[in-house]
């Protein structure tokens, strides 16, 4: 009983809650295209911030998404902003647990060590 009344309330949400959710993702969309024409440093700083925002979390999915579909499209600088965003945490602790050892401690520079992996394949 409880699997179907879980799948009814999430259909009901889902229904009451994918036009406003639509309409806010193309609302979007449409406002971080229109930046590129306008000004691509801007759009690169307000991807930066999205994607930089909470890495994991739901902005930088956003961030992600729109890119691809972007990108799908043949609009290369928000991805550009989106790829700067996400590979710049990583490669920063790796240059600070190389350039400042004595900064860190033996365990924290074998991670760092790591983070340029991290970097270079995109993954924060």
């Amino acid at each position: 009983l409880l699997p179907i009344l879980g799948i009814l309330a999430t259909g009901i949400l889902m229904t009451l809650l994918g036009e406003p959710v639509a309409y806010l993702n193309n609302s979007v969309m449409s406002w971080l295209a229109s930046l590129e024409s306008a000004n691509p440093i801007l759009l690169g700083l307000v991807i930066g911030c999205m994607a930089a925002f909470d890495f994991g979390g739901p902005v930088n999915k956003a961030a992600y998404i729109t890119g691809t579909m972007l990108l799908a499209q043949g609009n290369y600088y928000f991805m550009a902003g989106v790829s700067a965003a996400c590979i710049t945490p990583p490669l920063v602790i790796a240059l600070a647990t190389t350039i400042f050892k004595i900064q860190f401690n033996e365990e924290d520079r074998a991670a760092g060590l790591v983070n340029y992996i991290l970097g270079f394949t995109h993954i924060t």
